[in-house]
C-alpha cells in the first residue's frame, strides 16, 4: 500500500470512529550486517522492519496504536483499537502539529550504498581484518570486524494537512582487536559510518584501530593529584552525551537540571560553542523533521559561553509558552515522544590537537573514560570515571596511563575550558542521538591513581 492510499483509507476509518485529530506515522527499515572471523564469514544478517502507528484525539482524549502489518484490516484494527483505549486514558487529549512553515533540504540517501553487494561487504571486512593485524606484531585477533548497510524511510500524515515523507541510507565499518605482549593485554577499536561510500577505507580503518590498541601497551597507573587535564575528543563527546539531558526544557522543568533560568547568561567559557544541528553534514546523520513532524534547526545552544536555548518538544514548549526546537523523538513507533538530540556537538576550534599538547606542556590527555552511568549524577553535574590515556611531558605525549579516576563537574568544565582544537570527532548514531567534540584543554583536575 502505497502512502497516499494509507492516507486516505486512515482519515476515513477515523472520522467513522468519531476521531476528530488523527495521525498517522510510517517507519521502515532494512539493512545486511555481516562479521568476519580469521578471513570467514562468521555471521550474516538480512533484516526488514517496519510498521504503523496511529493516534488520534476522541471524546475529549487520546488513543494509541500499532501494526506490523500494513493492509485495510490493519487499519480497521489500527482505528478500533486507539478508540477503545482513548476510553480508558485519564489523560487530556493531546496537540497535533500543522507543520512547520518550511522544511530544510537533506540529502542522506545514496544510491552506490544499495548497489554494495553481499560480496563487497564479506571484501570490506576482510581488508578491515587483515590490516587490523598486520599493523603491529602484537595484533593477536579481531574480535569484531562488521560490515553493513542499512537504509530506512519514514512518513507522517495528520487531520492537519501535514504530510511528510523521508529516506536515508548508510554504510557501516567497524572493528576492534586484542593486543598482547608479555601478558598485557590491550583492547579498543575504531569505526566508520556515513552515506558517502566513496569516504570508507576499510584497510585505514583496521591500521588505525590497530595502531590504536597497541599505543596504550605498557601503561601504568600514576600517582594521584591535582593536573593539567586534556581530553581528546572521543572521551568529552562521551562526557558531553552523558550530561547532555541537562540541555533537555523538560528536565529543566521538572528540576533535573541545573540550567532551569538560565536563557541569555553565561555558563560557559567565552571560547566555546555547542550546536544541535539536525542537518550537520559532517556528522554522516541528518534528518529534516522529528517523530512530531517539526522541522530540525540548525541552531546554538550555547554561544560563546551563553546559554541560549534549551531542546524542546512540543510539550515541553507549550509549559514554557515557546517553541518546539524540533527535538521530539520516539525511540520507536511504540514508544513516547521525549526529547532527543539531534547531532549535538562542540564546534571546532582554532588550533590543532598537537597546539593543544605543546601549550600544556606537563599534565594528561584522557582518550577514554568508563562508569559513564554508574559515575556520574546528571543532575548536579558531578562525575568520577575510570579513565586511560597519555602522559603530558615538557609538551609531548610519552608515557600510556591506565588506572586512573579523573573527578570533576561537568558545569565547571563549561566555564574552565581554555583551547579547543579542530578534530571534531562524531559518536556513531544511538537512539540519543549523535554526539561530537574536538579535544579540549580544561584547566587543572583532580587525577586519582594507584
Amino acid at each position: 500500500m502505497d502512502f497516499v492510499t494509507l492516507r486516505i483509507k486512515v482519515k476515513e476509518e477515523a472520522e467513522k470512529r468519531g476521531f476528530t485529530d488523527w495521525e498517522i506515522t510510517f517507519s521502515g527499515s532494512q539493512g545486511t550486517d555481516l562479521m568476519v572471523r580469521n578471513g570467514q564469514v562468521d555471521h550474516f544478517e538480512n533484516s526488514i522492519q517496519h510498521g504503523i502507528a496511529f493516534r488520534g484525539n476522541v471524546n475529549g482524549k487520546t488513543g494509541y496504536s500499532y501494526s506490523e502489518k500494513i493492509d485495510d484490516d490493519a487499519i480497521s484494527y489500527l482505528i478500533k483499537e486507539a478508540f477503545d483505549n482513548a476510553q480508558i486514558i485519564e489523560e487530556e487529549a493531546e496537540i497535533f502539529f500543522e507543520g512547520s512553515e518550511s522544511y530544510p533540504e537533506v540529502n542522506s540517501y545514496n544510491d552506490d550504498i544499495e548497489c554494495i553487494t553481499p560480496e563487497k561487504l564479506i571484501e570490506n571486512a576482510v581488508d578491515m581484518e587483515k590490516s587490523l593485524l598486520n599493523s603491529s606484531e602484537y595484533m593477536k585477533a579481531a574480535d569484531y570486524c562488521l560490515c553493513g548497510k542499512s537504509s530506512g524511510e519514514s512518513f507522517m500524515a495528520n487531520s492537519k494537512g501535514l504530510n511528510l515523507q523521508f529516506k536515508q541510507n548508510m554504510a557501516v565499518g567497524y572493528i576492534s582487536g586484542i593486543a598482547e605482549n608479555d601478558g598485557d593485554i590491550k583492547t579498543g577499536g575504531e569505526y566508520w559510518y556515513g552515506c558517502d561510500i566513496e569516504k570508507f577505507s576499510p584497510k585505514e580503518l583496521g591500521e588505525k584501530a590497530g595502531k590504536k590498541i597497541v599505543s596504550h601497551m605498557g601503561a601504568k597507573s600514576i600517582p594521584s593529584a591535582e593536573m593539567n587535564v586534556v581530553f581528546e575528543n572521543e572521551a568529552m563527546s562521551d562526557i558531553l552525551a552523558t550530561f547532555s539531558g541537562v540541555f533537555f526544557a523538560e528536565n529543566a522543568q521538572k528540576g533535573f537540571s541545573m540550567l532551569e533560568g538560565k536563557k541569555g547568561t553565561l555558563i560557559g567559557s567565552e571560547i566555546l560553542n555547542i550546536k544541535d544541528d539536525g542537518i550537520c553534514e559532517k556528522s554522516g546523520y541528518s534528518i529534516p523533521f522529528d517523530s512530531e513532524g517539526v522541522a530540525v534547526q540548525n541552531k546554538y545552544v550555547i554561544e560563546k559561553g551563553v546559554l541560549k536555548t534549551l531542546l524542546y518538544n512540543l510539550k515541553s514548549a507549550s509549559k514554557d509558552n515557546t517553541v518546539s526546537t524540533g527535538n521530539g523523538f520516539k525511540a520507536g513507533l511504540k514508544s513516547p515522544v521525549v526529547t532527543t538530540c539531534t547531532n549535538f556537538y562542540i564546534e571546532k576550534g582554532n588550533c590543532t590537537r598537537n597546539d593543544i599538547i605543546k601549550s600544556v606542556c606537563d599534565g594528561i590527555i584522557i582518550t577514554d573514560v568508563t562508569g559513564l552511568h554508574a559515575g556520574a549524577n546528571t543532575i548536579s553535574g558531578d562525575f568520577s570515571l575510570s579513565a586511560e590515556g597519555f602522559l603530558i611531558e615538557n609538551g609531548n605525549i610519552t608515557s600510556p596511563v591506565e588506572q586512573i579516576t579523573v573527578a570533576g563537574n561537568f558545569y565547571d568544565i563549561l566555564k574552565n575550558i581554555e583551547k579547543i582544537a579542530d578534530d571534531v570527532k562524531f559518536s556513531m548514531p544511538s537512539g540519543m542521538g549523535v554526539f561530537g567534540s574536538p579535544t579540549v584543554f580544561v584547566g587543572k583536575m583532580s587525577v586519582s591513581g594507584m
